[in-house]
């Protein structure tokens, strides 16, 4: 049976066109996000959607005593959210925290999830601004497609959800209310809890979509069959870019990069070799220069680390 090369990208929004480069040395390309499958079919990749979340998860009847649940990750932007949908007079139980502390048991969440009306989703990257290769500091944000949005559904409960182009290609508009302001969220969120029947009908429908799309057995057959497939469409590079070969180098020797593994470290150069031969003259220099610079720099970083550590 011949070996077949795969990657498998999580959220790669400021990643992905180191990914899509990566990927013209794999046969095939699986990523959780349906807008970054289209990005790589784009470019020619064959690309699949793939499932990450826990899928052992069942609907749990439970009484519905929460309006509104947030859970994640905190920061500027959505704190603001928060309190302005908690000054609109809507109750929400805000259960967030801070990048750097750890969120709330799976089962603490999922019986959270269960007895909650609505679960509010935000969907914008959390970092001050993108950084990438192509807009580094321009972009304040991208719009993610984000794990509550599965997780509430699979629970059973409706899912609010900030706007993102990845659930644009899946849910229909009744399927998955989206929003882009403060004012659009309490709109929404206000007329559902005004309704109960409209927000049953909603419920139902958006619980039904969600266990649709993510039906294991129908995701993998496409998966199975492309991985059993003998050809595969193969993208051809013009060059690989300067920056790539930079972090490829980089990586390469951050690998062995201790100062007792300094000969281990040094044979890297190999690899490194192979990858730059097709490039000019400068980049060589370039990239060999800055590889030895790391291996004395990291090298000695590493080794006080460690002393320091004793």
């Amino acid at each position: 049976m011949v070996k077949k090369k795969i990657i498998v990208t999580g959220d790669d929004f400021d990643q992905h066109e180191i990914h899509s480069i990566t990927a013209s040395a794999c046969d095939l390309v699986l990523s959780h996000d349906p807008f970054s499958v289209l990005k790589f079919k784009e470019k020619g990749y064959e690309a699949h959607m793939i499932n990450f979340e826990n899928n052992d998860l069942k609907n749990v009847t439970n009484q519905k005593e929460i309006d509104v649940l947030f859970f994640g990750h905190l920061t500027h932007d959505r704190t603001q959210f928060l309190e302005y949908i908690s000054k609109e007079g809507i109750s929400i139980k805000n259960v967030g925290h801070q990048g750097h502390i750890e969120g709330l048991s799976q089962d603490n969440l999922i019986d959270l999830i269960s007895k909650s009306k609505i679960v509010l989703n935000f969907s914008k990257s959390r970092t001050t601004s993108v950084l990438n290769y192509a807009s580094e500091s321009i972009y304040r944000f991208y719009y993610q497609f984000k794990g509550r949005i599965y997780l509430s559904g699979k629970i059973g409960t409706a899912c609010v959800s900030e706007y993102s182009p990845g659930q644009e290609i899946i849910f229909k508009e009744d399927e998955l209310l989206t929003f882009f302001s403060k004012e659009e969220c309490v709109k929404i969120i206000k007329k559902l809890l005004s309704d109960e029947r409209l927000l049953e009908k909603y419920t139902n429908k958006f619980i039904s979509r969600v266990y649709e799309l993510w039906d294991d057995k129908k995701n993998f057959e496409s998966i199975y069959n492309a991985i059993e497939k003998s050809n595969y469409r193969k993208v051809e590079l013009i060059k690989f870019p300067y920056w790539y070969l930079r972090i490829a180098a980089k990586q390469i020797m951050l690998r062995n990069i201790k100062l007792s593994n300094l000969i281990k470290a040094i044979s890297q150069f190999n690899i490194i070799f192979s990858i730059i031969r097709n490039s000019s003259l400068l980049i060589k220099f370039l990239i060999l220069s800055e590889s030895i610079m790391n291996i004395f720099w990291y090298g000695l970083a590493s080794t006080f680390k460690s002393r320091k550590n004793v």
